[in-house]
């Protein structure tokens, strides 16, 4: 399958009272031109879309008009997760429904990661899509004897990457 990674987008960024929106725009269309000369069968974005967790409206503005032009014009799912700029919440918001539409948002820990099945030439990927964890939002995924022992990051996405390690079929394509 061909995959385009990226990442820490920071849509809405300002620089000493510089707004860096026209520059993130020259970049998204960079991104667009790669996804179409290379024929990608799948977008990963792998957290911090935007800069902050209350982006302005630009910012949404301008992420949407990518987002349309990847899913709508070429046809390319879209698997995105929150970073550690990112509202968690603001980013699920609508996710079930975007699904639809090929645009896949985890924004909030679950306890077990939302999984993204696409096809290829190859069969089956299963994409497991992971939003930025930190301890307070996975305690409430727990049981109180687990909970009360995640202090660090670490632990938090060790309680939930591990159960999903544990159950993963070795003969099927995977990506986290």
């Amino acid at each position: 399958m061909r995959i385009v990674h990226t990442a820490d987008l920071h849509i809405g960024k300002v620089l000493n009272e510089f707004s860096l929106l026209e520059d993130q725009r020259y970049i998204l269309e960079q991104i667009t031109g790669i996804l179409r000369e290379y024929r990608a069968e799948v977008l990963v974005i792998a957290g911090d879309l935007y800069d902050r967790a209350i982006p302005s409206a630009e910012a949404v503005r301008l992420l949407d008009e990518f987002l349309v032009r990847v899913t709508g014009e070429l046809k390319i799912p879209v698997l995105a997760i929150s970073g550690n700029h990112d509202s968690g919440q603001r980013v699920a918001f609508a996710s079930r429904l975007l699904d639809r539409a090929g645009l896949f948002l985890a924004g909030l820990p679950q306890s077990s990661p939302q999984k993204v099945t696409l096809s290829d030439q190859y069969g089956e990927v299963d994409f497991y899509l992971l939003p930025f964890v930190e301890p307070a939002t996975v305690r409430p995924l727990l049981p109180p004897e687990q909970a009360a022992g995640i202090q660090s990051y670490d632990q938090a996405v060790g309680a939930v990457v591990d159960p999903l390690l544990r159950q993963l079929d070795a003969s099927r394509r995977s990506v986290l």
